[in-house]
């Protein structure tokens, strides 16, 4: 027990190493070696089971520890999860999230204890993102683009909220007028689960594929949490890197389960090489999706799986046909004509965007300034 008073100690005032990157609430970090209960209003086991993936996640790199109760709770909260609970209400209309920071689950000004919210109306991996962000801002992580060397970091004067940029998630952990002292500080990291990625400058990532790993905790994310929270060994940032792979291990086993759990409703289904490809973003092979018999090819050879392959890879299947996640929180919407032997493609972001691909060739569209491999098909 001295030992982690020492390290709880040590961590004020022990200067943050280049290999870290974040922002955290310097006043709402929680006691190094806190278990911390999750619980949850409602949700089905997939919901429940992302939260839990997303908690084992964190709780690789920090020494806190979470207990979960997988009970649905009703509205009156049991005496023994009044404290140190992370009470999560999921929202199956939403792709955003409401959460407070760190040591204020356990009362806001007064307002009394309030459920953090995460919505699951997105795909699948963006869901899973969501979850790992809002965690993030429970153990006291503020939003990586709050960072003063954002691009996007508004003065003080200018301000009246840090963390709450208009139309994106409305988290509860704005602080009106918060000063620069109140925060952790190290080296901004653009690449952070708790960046908006929509606030990301393009220039600071080397290729599609690493925006699309902004989905996921980063390395400087790890580094920086486990800073936070060291263990009774620190982690050294090769414990990190050994810890990362094994991650990265169980986050595929973890999206290939929950592709399939999502994707059996209604007849279609991806051949298993599929789902192992669109996971390794240096396979030659093609990818394809199966529906009543019939192969779909979604893309072929290492060009488009590498250079698309964040954009390909998490998808579900909607009412009306195939969907693909072309990293706009949003299905686009893919319908076999097989008469005419085309595909319908809509966006949401842009309903004129509208086009048909034809005979067997590739087709491309705009998304957001990155193309977009769609797919080819073979009958």
């Amino acid at each position: 027990m001295k030992k982690i008073k020492a390290l709880s100690f040590l961590l004020f005032i022990t200067f943050v190493n280049s290999s870290h990157a974040g922002i955290a609430f310097k006043k709402k970090l929680w006691k190094n070696g806190q278990t911390l209960n999750i619980a949850f209003r409602n949700g089905s086991d997939f919901e429940k089971n992302t939260v839990i993936h997303a908690a084992q996640t964190w709780q690789k790199y920090v020494n806190l520890k979470f207990k979960i109760y997988k009970i649905t709770l009703g509205k009156d909260i049991p005496k023994t999860l009044k404290k140190n609970t992370i009470i999560i209400k999921f929202n199956n209309e939403s792709t955003v999230g409401n959460s407070l920071a760190g040591t204020d689950i356990n009362g806001f000004f007064g307002l009394g204890k309030q459920d953090t919210e995460i919505g699951s109306a997105g795909p699948i991996e963006n869901f899973l993102s969501l979850a790992l962000h809002e965690l993030g801002h429970a153990i006291g992580l503020a939003h990586e683009h709050s960072h003063p060397d954002s691009v996007n970091f508004i003065k003080e004067s200018e301000r009246v909220s840090f963390n709450n940029p208009e139309g994106f998630d409305s988290d509860y952990n704005n602080q009106v007028f918060t000063k620069r002292s109140d925060f952790k500080l190290s080296k901004y990291d653009p690449t952070s689960v708790m960046h908006y990625r929509q606030f990301a400058d393009a220039r600071e990532f080397k290729s599609p594929e690493e925006w699309a790993k902004a989905r996921m905790l980063s390395f400087k994310d790890k580094s920086f949490a486990s800073s936070l929270y060291p263990k009774e060994i620190p982690l050294t940032l090769s414990d990190i890197e050994e810890l990362s792979i094994q991650e990265e291990k169980e986050r595929k086993q973890w999206l290939t389960q929950a592709i399939y759990s999502h994707n059996t409703h209604n007849g279609c289904h991806i051949a298993d090489s599929g789902i192992e490809n669109l996971l390794d973003s240096s396979t030659s092979k093609e990818i394809y999706f199966e529906s009543n018999g019939k192969k779909y090819l979604l893309a072929r050879g290492p060009g488009d799986i590498s250079l698309f392959q964040g954009y390909l890879k998490t998808f579900t299947f909607c009412r009306e046909g195939f969907s693909i996640n072309v990293a706009s929180n949003q299905c686009s919407l893919i319908k076999i004509d097989r008469e005419k032997s085309s595909a319908l493609i809509k966006t949401p972001y842009n309903e004129s965007s509208i086009e048909y691909v034809e005979g067997m060739g590739l087709e491309e569209m705009l998304i957001y300034s990155q193309k977009l491999i769609c797919f080819d098909y073979d009958y």
